[in-house]
């Protein structure tokens, strides 16, 4: 009989050609992902594998030929009824198992004591545009590979008639960083080495740029600040003792319009002027609160200790008088009163932070008003000496015969960074990867294109227009709260390696008025509005709070594939006891000896 061919294929989904085939290449590729993420990682089995079309239609197919092998039993009797339930098992682990590849969310959680988060970090990737002319924020959830260098990722922005174009990727990338003296920046860099016969360090410092302007080499603390009063510079050059120490105040100044930035030290007993240098302005700081308070709409002193400062300055350019107030406390906060003109776009931060030098090896360089370097050293002990700076001359220190010397100088110059590609090992789980992304204006044939690095917001113009940039991991609301309460490390005895950490943490879900508290820790998890949260990790920050990191996992297919199984043993266990098999082997009498064998 021939068969139609919808029905021969419906039969061949079906048959036990079928499942071997398909189970065969499960297998197979199942053994490979084994030995291929024993060997790189898991997120590369996951991108190579698990996360693929062709993967989803291997499960579809073995899904289909369950299906079909148990629909061709219809009509069903008595006698399929341990086939049926074996296979409705099978569907149902299947279908589990697809739920969790729809629907299914990991991610990470990390937060310090006395931490509350409502959202956690997944590990979904996404590339987020923002910007005042989009009517809502553009959010693309895409893994970018190597394949957009060969096909370039591309997205209309709403009806802007701007288009953003990703044409390369990085798995992993650095940033190279070069100083250009031709833009005429404010911005002063120098680059030294320090050495002795255990050690030697080469670093660029950029002088009062928070977190470039200091290199912490454990022993000795390297420092680069500018200096634009005269007096005040004699006054450290001078110094021979350390003297007591107290909080420092510092004033960062910044104009994003005009590129510039600065970072001043300044004593409340002496207030004076500071003149910018390169642009025609001048900072007048008039008034400093130790205790500031606000009573009536104006700010008062509550008392001299240094509990909340404030500053009061002002902004005097060709054009007029503006006046700010800065909070230390508040550093992102900058006021803006009694504003003459709208073209100014200073910001002000006030900063009050513990001396860094304080009782340490330092090795200050000092650049002054007349733009000439000076070096300052101080023993922990307290003992200062210090001079000018002759470039490539070397200079020793107390500290063990070591010595230093200032390679190269810049007084004015602008720190540009170029995105390159680094090497890369799918083990190292510390790598970045960065796109290339760029905004085209059609209708102005205008563009602009950026290197974005994975976890880093970055921001740039296209004509008229800003936008904010992040490529990153997307974060999802868990429509709760959690605080970690306590953070505990236990150790094996004698030793500093950890034998387990567990958290305290408070989950509180105001909507449901539910407030609980448990300790989560390695073999203990946290079961709350079907998401489950495992202690995978900690960081251990000396001199701060440790941070607790949580894995996170919501499965949607969990329950299918328990019952699935479940379902799975009793279809076998009917097959094994209650097949007509064994039943006629069970009930036929023992004097009853076989018939003759009939021919093949």
């Amino acid at each position: 009989m021939i068969l139609h061919p919808a029905k021969k294929f419906f039969h061949f989904c079906g048959s036990f050609r079928m499942a071997v085939i398909s189970v065969l290449a499960l297998a197979i590729i199942l053994t490979f992902s084994t030995f291929y993420e024993s060997e790189v990682s898991t997120e590369a089995v996951q991108q190579l594998v698990y996360r693929t079309w062709w993967f989803n239609l291997v499960l579809g197919f073995i899904f289909l030929n369950v299906l079909v092998a148990t629909l061709r039993r219809w009509p069903f009797k008595k006698k399929h009824t341990g086939f049926l339930i074996t296979h409705v098992g099978l569907l149902t682990i299947l279908v589990g198992a697809m739920l969790t590849r729809g629907w299914g969310i990991e991610g990470t959680l990390m937060f310090a004591e006395g931490d509350t988060v409502n959202s956690f970090s997944t590990d979904i990737e996404m590339l987020k545009l923002s910007s005042p002319i989009l009517a809502e924020d553009i959010i693309a959830e895409k893994r970018f590979t190597k394949r957009v260098t060969r096909s370039p990722w591309s997205r209309t922005l709403g009806q802007t008639g701007l288009v953003a174009t990703v044409d390369q990727y990085y798995p992993n990338s650095t940033v190279d960083e070069s100083y250009d003296t031709s833009l005429g920046s404010p911005l002063a860099a120098l680059s030294f080495e320090f050495k002795n016969q255990f050690t030697s360090v080469n670093r660029w410092l950029e002088a009062s740029v928070r977190g470039r302007d200091r290199i912490d080499f454990g022993p000795v603390l390297f420092l680069f600040r500018q200096v634009d009063d005269k007096s005040a510079l004699q006054q450290l050059l001078s110094e021979k003792r350390r003297p007591p120490t107290q909080p420092d105040l510092q004033l960062e100044i910044s104009n994003k319009k005009l590129n510039f930035f600065r970072r001043i030290a300044f004593d409340p007993k002496k207030l004076f002027p500071v003149k910018l240098p390169n642009i025609p302005y001048t900072i007048r700081i008039t008034d400093f609160f130790p205790n500031a308070i606000v009573e009536a709409n104006r700010l008062k002193n509550a008392s001299d200790e240094l509990i909340n400062p404030a500053v009061l300055l002002e902004v005097e350019g060709p054009t007029g008088t503006e006046r700010h107030v800065s909070f230390a406390s508040f550093p992102d906060f900058d006021s803006l009163h009694q504003q003459t003109n709208k073209e100014y776009t200073f910001k002000f931060k006030l900063l009050a932070e513990q001396n860094a030098i304080a009782e340490r090896n330092v090795l200050e360089f000092l650049q002054g008003p007349d733009s000439d370097l000076y070096y300052r050293i101080q023993k922990k002990e307290g003992d200062i000496t210090s001079g000018r700076i002759e470039i490539d001359q070397p200079v020793t220190t107390p500290w063990m015969g070591g010595t230093f010397k200032v390679m190269r100088y810049l007084p004015q110059a602008a720190r540009s960074q170029q995105v390159i590609e680094a090497p890369f090992d799918p083990k190292d789980k510390n790598s970045i990867p960065a796109i290339r992304l760029t905004i085209t204006d059609t209708s102005q044939d205008l563009s602009h294109t950026e290197w974005l690095r994975r976890g880093l917001p970055a921001s740039f113009d296209v004509g008229r227009n800003t936008f904010q940039l992040y490529y990153g991991m997307k974060s999802l609301p868990l429509g709760f709260e959690m605080s970690l309460v306590d953070f505990r490390v236990v150790y094996y005895p004698a030793t500093r390696s950890p034998m387990s950490y567990e958290s305290d943490v408070r989950y509180v879900d105001r909507i449901s008025n539910i407030d609980r508290q448990k300790t989560v820790l390695m073999n203990h998890v946290l079961d709350f509005r079907g998401y489950r949260f495992f202690q995978s990790s900690y960081i251990d920050r000396p001199g701060m709070t440790s941070v607790s990191i949580f894995a996170v996992n919501r499965d949607p297919g969990k329950w299918p594939v328990y019952i699935g199984s479940i379902i799975l043993c009793l279809g076998i266990c009917i097959l094994f006891f209650l097949s007509p098999t064994k039943n006629e082997q069970l009930t036929k009498p023992d004097n009853v000896s076989p018939g003759p064998r009939r021919g093949v």
